[in-house]
């Protein structure tokens, strides 16, 4: 999934355009997600649950982060 993750934002990093706006919550992963995201992607904004919430409280939380007029 790491990998998966690391693929994903580098994509919208890439492609994105401007004004597009990368949260990442991790739900407290065990596979170095999260130390990855904070390593390699300075732009994206991180929020680390202490533990692992759900999805929809996850997503939730990334949404009450966010700042820009869509979330996808």
């Amino acid at each position: 999934m790491r990998d998966d993750l690391a693929a994903c934002l580098t994509s919208l990093e890439r492609h994105g355009g401007p004004g597009v706006e990368m949260v990442v919550v991790d739900n407290a992963s065990t596979d170095g997600s999260a130390d990855q995201v904070a390593r390699t992607q300075p732009g994206a904004m991180l929020v680390r649950n202490p533990e692992n919430e759900g999805f929809a409280r996850a997503c939730n939380r990334g949404a009450g982060a966010a700042i820009a007029p869509y979330l996808l």
